[in-house]
């Protein structure tokens, strides 16, 4: 059967989405970099920014993640070469850089609220900054390894900014009407279908080794329909 392919193969498929999913990014970012130039609205413009930051941020990570996978490939992932520490970690580290740059529109731009949730991904972004620069220094007598570190600090504070994203969304979309309703709605299913595959990304859902290729397509094909949605979205 198609789904029960060797394992390599699911790597392969997996990895030619993200690199997919990753121009989309890049490219969707410089559009709306340039779009934001051509904005005579301050407003609009930051917007636009923080929108093509996240995006630049969020290539960054898979682009990290793709080097610590190709490095585990090469050199093997038991124990992880010290290259494969900083891909990861940097890959943490931009995550929450684009995470910041999300929230600091949605808080600041769009709901005119505290940036409570803005201030939680730059201080985890600090954090990851300095267990990156941890394992520069070398530095491994800790209770917790650096790597170790910017993980825990991923896998506490993601799902509580995962939900923290969605409701605050569901206020743009409560508090507004006509054509901006719509775009928050767009943007909204778009950052759900971010999430579901960031989530099937993740230990959280394990996947009989039959389904490998299964998982390895959905994952990146969540991403690529999301920022599709986004972009969609913020096309006007």
């Amino acid at each position: 059967m198609l789904l029960e392919l060797n394992p390599d193969l699911a790597s392969w498929v997996k990895s030619i989405l993200f690199e997919v999913f990753i121009v989309i990014l890049l490219i969707g970012s410089i559009v709306l970099l340039l779009k934001a130039r051509r904005s005579e609205v301050p407003a609009a413009r930051k917007i636009l920014q923080g929108y093509a930051l996240f995006g630049f941020c969020f290539a960054c990570t898979q682009i990290f993640f793709l080097l610590s996978s190709y490095d585990a490939f090469t050199n093997g992932s038991t124990p992880p070469t010290f290259m494969n520490n900083v891909w990861v970690v940097c890959a943490y580290t931009v995550t929450m850089a684009s995470i910041v740059f999300i929230f600091r529109v949605v808080e600041h731009y769009i709901l005119n609220q505290k940036p409570i949730f803005t201030v939680i991904a730059l201080v985890s972004f600090i954090i990851d900054i300095f267990a990156l620069i941890l394992i520069f220094l070398g530095v491994s007598a800790l209770p917790m390894q650096p790597k170790d570190i910017a993980l825990s600090v991923q896998n506490v504070v993601a799902p509580v900014l995962g939900i923290a994203i969605c409701a605050l969304y569901g206020r743009v979309i409560k508090n507004s009407a006509g054509d901006i309703r719509k775009k928050a709605t767009v943007t909204f299913i778009g950052v759900l279908f971010i999430l579901v595959g960031i989530v099937f990304n993740t230990s959280l859902f394990t996947f009989p080794e039959s389904l490998i290729l299964f998982r390895n397509t959905i994952t990146p094909s969540f991403h690529i329909i999301g920022v599709l949605l986004v972009f969609f979205s913020l096309r006007k």
